[in-house]
């Protein structure tokens, strides 16, 4: 009996059960950029700490307008002025300065002018105070960043105001890529005509990095089963995740998929009802989740996109939502029916529209290079110029 082949959110749930992140570690900021956050970041201090001038100009009380002024001293960042205000005083004060008890506004200095140790206003002042108060960003204690987030620049430097030197991240997973076959060989070198450029697994190992993962090791394996097997036993000993490229069709030397089930893997599913990817399959090795892509660049990639990418968002600790949440946008052209199998076509966002690529075949990597994004037709379903089609960021 063949087996039905599942729908792509039935592979991803059985894809994601039991698949959770796989510790933690402490690193210092300059480490952690691209990394996920394990804790929440409370701020151990307020942002900003005291009230501070958010202009040049002359700190006063706004009950002591229209002036003049007494110049009783000055404000720099970093060395506010001791004191508090008296009746009719001002304190000349800069950018980032520390607003003296009992001023309650920052009159610019554009309509100031200084003489003999007095400021006088030249035109009347704005209605705004122009003093960015304590705790105006976070206040001490906040969360300031949650579990899950993906640490950014911008990330990075709200935890640095927070007076965080180090976070709590997850670990990452240890992945490994295996692909097999005698006509692959690598880029760089005088390929005969009957031999292949092994691009897939380059364009893999850079998505992997991308979302999150670690590659620890990539493998092409000669077609030979003992060899292939031995391969697979080894992995499995040293990777959280391995990803196969080919291998996975029914060829005399279509061996990756059934050396890792000589080598004990289970197999979970194996066939998936998407094109590209149908060849998909999923097996476990101990705690060693394994991912079969299909052969073909484009169609591994794309595959890969779909289904290996919320696979690292949950062992990551981002969660795989983060890589399986669409937008809707209006097709530049109609479709045709695709066939039985629900399609991700590769598409490129212009103008506010999709434009799918023509080609459709899956080997090719230019139409993937020039895509920004997959759009899904369901099987044998004609869509009209203008549909709001779902489109997956790639």
């Amino acid at each position: 009996m063949v087996n039905p082949l599942l729908s792509l959110d039935e592979a991803r749930r059985r894809l994601l059960a039991g698949a959770g992140t796989l510790g933690t570690e402490r690193l210092p900021l300059d480490d952690a950029l691209g990394r996920v956050l394990a804790e929440e970041v409370a701020a151990y201090r307020a942002q900003p700490p005291s009230a501070l001038s958010a202009m040049d100009g002359y700190a006063i009380r706004k009950a002591d307008l229209p002036g003049p002024f007494k110049l009783v001293g000055e404000a720099p960042a970093g060395a506010p002025y001791e004191g508090a205000l008296s009746q009719g005083e001002t304190v000349r004060i800069f950018t980032g300065g520390v607003v003296p008890a009992s001023a309650d506004k920052v009159v610019v200095q554009e309509i100031v002018r200084e003489e003999d140790g007095q400021a006088t206003l030249t035109e009347e002042p704005s209605e705004a105070s122009f003093i960015r108060p304590a705790g105006l960003d976070f206040g001490q204690g906040d969360a300031v960043l949650k579990p899950g987030t993906l640490l950014t620049p911008a990330a990075l430097a709200l935890a640095a105001a927070a007076n965080h030197a180090e976070l709590c991240v997850t670990t990452k997973p240890r992945i490994a890529i295996v692909s097999s076959g005698d006509e692959l060989v690598p880029p760089g070198g005088e390929p005969q005509p009957a031999e292949i450029i092994d691009a897939a697994s380059y364009g893999i190992a850079a998505f992997i990095r991308q979302w999150g993962g670690e590659v620890t090791r990539r493998l092409h394996l000669r077609d030979d089963l003992a060899a292939v097997t031995e391969a697979a036993r080894r992995l499995a000993d040293e990777a959280d995740l391995i990803v196969t490229i080919g291998g996975a069709s029914v060829g005399a030397k279509d061996l990756l998929r059934a050396a890792f089930q000589e080598a004990g893997a289970e197999e979970r599913f194996a066939g998936i009802d998407v094109r590209p990817g149908k060849p998909f399959w999923h097996a476990r090795a101990g705690r060693t989740l394994i991912a079969g892509l299909p052969g073909n660049p484009a169609s591994a990639m794309v595959t890969a996109r779909l289904l290996v990418a919320p696979l690292i968002g949950t062992l990551t600790g981002r969660g795989s939502h983060v890589f399986t949440e669409s937008m809707r946008a209006p097709l530049a052209a109609a479709l045709p029916p695709p066939g039985m199998r629900t399609t991700w076509h590769r598409a490129a966002m212009a103008e506010g529209e999709l434009h799918i690529d023509p080609h459709g075949d899956s080997a090719l990597l230019t139409p993937l290079a020039a895509a920004s994004c997959l759009v899904c037709q369901p099987g044998d379903t004609p869509l009209a110029e203008g549909t709001l089609a779902e489109a997956l960021p790639l």
